[in-house]
């Protein structure tokens, strides 16, 4: 596949714009109950890195309505990271502690965590892009496209890193922030996923539409 085709390039484009926006605004949201103004902040955060992303998909594939695109990606993936964000925590710190006393492995509470989580995010992104540049139809469309891919891409490379040795709540987790590194990379690969969706269903609608 060539490194100019729109799928490359979408993947790139929503890896380089919500990652480090993904990790740090859902960082920052998971703080959120105890310092209440990192939520403002990490919302900022997403948003704007949100906008910016969907400006950017419209410029690839000539989909038109860019500036309306770019609002309803900042409102609807910015408030969405945050609120997984604060999900994740409130869930994890319930969660984990039983999953220690019902011996369910801590791995696998993550799993159940992280994957529909990224799963919703992905799929938020994707429906905020086609709703409002071609309608519900397309939105529902493209939201069912990235959040599939995304959330696969994740459970994929939680499969994998927890077959190298990094497993989530294994042996010397905490000394190499396991945790942190699956979880970054991920968030990477569910990005790259769900952007080349997105960026080759767009070529195809476009296409089918000329």
């Amino acid at each position: 596949m060539s490194q100019d085709s729109p799928t490359v390039r979408a993947a790139w484009i929503t890896a380089r714009y919500l990652v480090p926006a993904v990790l740090v605004g859902g960082g920052l949201g998971a703080i959120f109950q105890r310092v209440p103004v990192s939520g403002l902040l990490s919302v900022g955060i997403v948003s704007v890195a949100a906008g910016s992303w969907g400006r950017s998909m419209v410029q690839l594939t000539d989909l038109g309505h860019e500036r309306r695109v770019a609002w309803a990606a900042a409102l609807a993936v910015g408030p969405s990271v945050v609120l997984v964000g604060v999900s994740l925590a409130a869930a994890e710190s319930v969660l984990i502690p039983q999953s220690a006393d019902a011996s369910l492995p801590i791995h696998v509470v993550f799993s159940l965590l992280f994957v529909p989580a990224a799963l919703l995010v992905a799929a938020i992104g994707g429906f905020a892009l086609g709703s409002s540049a071609r309608g519900v139809r397309l939105g529902a469309s493209l939201a069912v496209r990235a959040g599939l891919s995304g959330g696969l891409a994740f459970l994929l490379i939680d499969l994998v890193m927890d077959a190298l040795g990094w497993r989530v709540g294994g042996p010397h987790a905490g000394q190499r922030a396991t945790m942190v590194v699956v979880t970054t990379l991920g968030t990477i690969g569910a990005a790259l996923a769900a952007g080349g969706a997105l960026g080759h269903r767009l070529s195809q609608y476009l296409a089918e539409a000329r």
